[in-house]
């Protein structure tokens, strides 16, 4: 998605549990036409901030750890690549062990 997306993203994702809370606190009035109200309500967006933590963990998975498990920093401007070393030559090559190390 890149660093724009996953603003918007994290910005959606506080704001529908600022939104939980929001809602848990009016379900739990002292008034009874109000909890009942507010109750079903507050299931739905509960199970909407649990659809949210899914999908904030798979865009995690998606987005910054290879297929290893390991953490991955890519670059996002590819004008900022980095060129590939190139291999060494044969002449810097080291020479073979002496015969003494030669175990077999």
């Amino acid at each position: 998605m890149g660093p724009v997306g996953d603003d918007v993203l994290a910005a959606a994702y506080v704001g529908i549990h600022v939104l939980l809370y929001a809602v848990q606190f009016l379900s739990l009035s002292a008034v009874p036409e109000w909890a009942r109200f507010w109750a079903p309500i507050q299931t739905v967006v509960a199970a909407m901030c649990v659809a949210a933590n899914a999908l904030i963990i798979g865009v995690f998975i998606r987005n910054y750890m290879d297929l290893d498990g390991l953490y991955v920093i890519r670059e996002l401007d590819p004008s900022k690549k980095k060129k590939k070393q190139q291999p060494a030559e044969a002449t810097e090559l080291l020479p073979p062990p002496p015969p003494e190390m030669d175990m077999c």
